[in-house]
């Protein structure tokens, strides 16, 4: 049972308790804003998961892959895996006896405020089982905790704020008190001080603000500066956050406050705006200010400009929300009835695929970008994903010193996320020009070695051309098509002249393609010996030897992986095969 200092103190608990409780735990009875009044943004946070929680969700902590949740009256303290944000699973909970606040973990303990039944340290070292190894019961009612060396710092409600000793998790002690004068909403922790917000409550309960406390010795916590801000009872400031020289806080009346604290003595307001509902919890991430915002869901603030910040977006939350964590993209928000959301702002996306070699084997190591921002590697597997993309048209440029690649790009719209944006590495183009001796070319070849050290080349005779001529062998991949397979090799083949591409360019003399393939490259393929070069003729795909009046002969030795064939004019050329056929039997059945 609760120790008040004196019966004053307990009709002041009595009048105060039932408006408290209301506080962040249940829908108002008036809300001041429509959720739709405020934030004209068009990109609304995403929601990635939620989980609905047996309680309330009222206060959150995250450490590693897990979300603690302080969940009212009837949920506790639970504990939920968030390694997948899309789909959140409960690995264990604790009972409190009272509401469940907020909590703060470190190491292996999670520290409850659980209201009216005080402070609780619970061992977390196995989620799958929290067990309550300390307690100490504050005077009034633990709203929220923040922790710093062998101490705890317990926002007490009309009590003030309690410095606990925590260094026997299983003994917590009281040390100190620090009077607040107004009721103690939460607290938190940079350097050597103390913010704690507060609100109005019944006289002397009569201020609400931001409070600011040197702790550099816990034991004598001595009060350095105070900045009032506006109040009414049981509103006023609510939360407090702190980065760097400033203080962010959120008042339940007059919504987002910036303060800078650079002189804990004398803080100076910078910048604030007003927001729809009622801001109760703030958490500060990218720029942005997240505050849970009551029944007006969570408001997203832009705060890079501190003297005029702006709100940008907002979710509407089916519950009243009270807390929000952000880490990276990821919001978790402490939405009351509709227990926890897992939301992703900026409402990123991703852009996943796979690259592989003309066979289809995996490569590592290329960089995959959109833009200049954003990219990926390929893992051994050829896999990739690229996060993070805000939504938006983008161009997907694969990249690997030393090759090209099909398509060479890829334009793509996201949200929702992209996937199946897959490339295949090629060589780049080469070239030689056929030169002439009088009015006879010279002899020369033109030959690349793929990603699997097999080579393509091209053997060009004497006589092959009249005129100076300049070849361009250009890697590429083939489709199949019905009834033949591609068996990893393909090429353009294209002429110029004088600078200018000379389309139906025929050979004086035939010219040689010798391929080299690997039994990759012909595993699909029903009968090897029937593996064709050929030629698109805009249609279909004809044999290669038939470029050549007369047609031409096709060497293959099967045992090398090699195939030999003289074509005659130019065209797109890929290896071929006829494909394995799997007939299936029709089963009718009759009545």
């Amino acid at each position: 049972m609760k120790q008040l200092r004196s019966v004053a103190c307990l009709c002041l608990m009595c009048l105060v308790l039932p408006s408290v409780l209301l506080f962040g735990m249940g829908q108002p009875t008036m809300a001041r804003w429509s959720p739709t009044s405020s934030a004209s943004a068009a990109a609304p946070p995403l929601l990635l998961g939620a989980y609905d929680t047996p309680g309330k969700a009222l206060g959150l902590a995250l450490r590693g892959d897990y979300l603690y949740i302080a969940d009212g009256e009837a949920g506790g303290l639970r504990v939920v895996n968030v390694t997948d944000p899309t789909a959140p699973k409960e690995t264990g909970a604790l009972d409190t006896p009272n509401w469940a606040r907020n909590v703060v973990v470190r190491d292996q303990y999670a520290y409850v405020a659980d209201q009216q039944s005080g402070l609780h340290v619970v061992d977390v070292s196995n989620p799958a089982s929290p067990a309550r190894v300390g307690v100490y019961d504050t005077p009034w009612n633990a709203n929220d905790v923040a922790l710093a060396g062998d101490y705890a710092f317990v926002t007490d409600g009309g009590a003030g704020l309690q410095v606990v000793d925590v260094s026997d998790p299983a003994s917590p002690e009281q040390v100190n008190t620090v009077y607040v004068g107004g009721y103690a909403a939460a607290v938190a922790i940079a350097s050597d001080h103390m913010y704690v917000a507060y609100y109005e409550s019944y006289a002397p309960l009569d201020a609400s603000g931001l409070l600011i406390v040197d702790i550099s010795d816990p034991l004598n916590p001595v009060t350095e500066g105070r900045y009032p801000m506006s109040g009414e009872l049981f509103e006023g400031s609510k939360d407090v956050a702190v980065v760097g020289d400033y203080a962010y806080v959120a008042n339940s009346v007059s919504g987002l406050h910036i303060v800078d604290v650079s002189n804990p003595a004398s803080p100076v307001e910078v910048g604030g705006c007003s927001l729809p509902g009622e801001p109760t919890g703030l958490s500060l991430n990218g720029g942005y200010a997240f505050v849970a915002a009551g029944d007006a869901g969570l408001r997203i603030v832009d705060v890079s400009q501190l003297a005029n910040p702006a709100e940008v977006s907002f979710f509407g939350t089916s519950g009243y929300a009270t807390d929000a964590w952000v880490v990276d993209d990821e919001v978790y928000v402490a939405a009351g009835d509709a227990g926890l959301l897992i939301l992703r702002y900026p409402p990123t996306f991703s852009i996943s695929g796979r690259v592989v070699d003309s066979s289809g084997n995996p490569i590592a190591g290329v960089q995959v970008a959109a833009g200049a921002a954003y990219s990926a590697t390929t893992d051994t597997t050829g896999r990739y994903t690229v996060g993070g993309v805000p939504s938006g048209t983008h161009i997907l440029t694969p990249a690997k010193p030393g090759w090209a690649f099909s398509p060479g790009t890829r334009t793509l719209s996201v949200p929702p996320d992209a996937t199946g944006q897959d490339f295949t590495i090629l060589h780049p183009p080469v070239s030689t020009t056929l030169s002439l001796s009088g009015t006879v070319s010279l002899s020369d070849t033109l030959a690349y070695t793929d990603t699997r050290d097999l080579t393509t080349g091209v053997a060009f005779p004497s006589g092959a051309v009249t005129r100076a001529t300049t070849m361009v062998l250009t890697p590429t991949v083939a489709s199949a098509t019905e009834g033949l397979i591609f068996a990893g090799h393909a090429f353009d083949l294209e002429a110029y002249q004088g600078g200018e591409r000379q389309p139906g360019f025929t050979f004086d003399r035939p010219v040689t393609v010798t391929i080299r393939y690997s039994a990759q490259d012909v595993r699909l393929v029903s009968d090897e010996a029937d593996l064709t070069l050929r030629w698109w003729d805009g249609n279909t795909w004809q044999d290669a030897a038939e470029t050549c009046d007369p047609p031409s002969t096709t060497v293959r030795d099967d045992s090398q992986g090699l195939l030999r064939v003289p074509i005659c004019h130019l065209s797109r050329f890929a290896l071929l095969g006829p494909t394995h056929r799997v007939y299936l039997p029709l089963i009718v059945s009759g009545e």
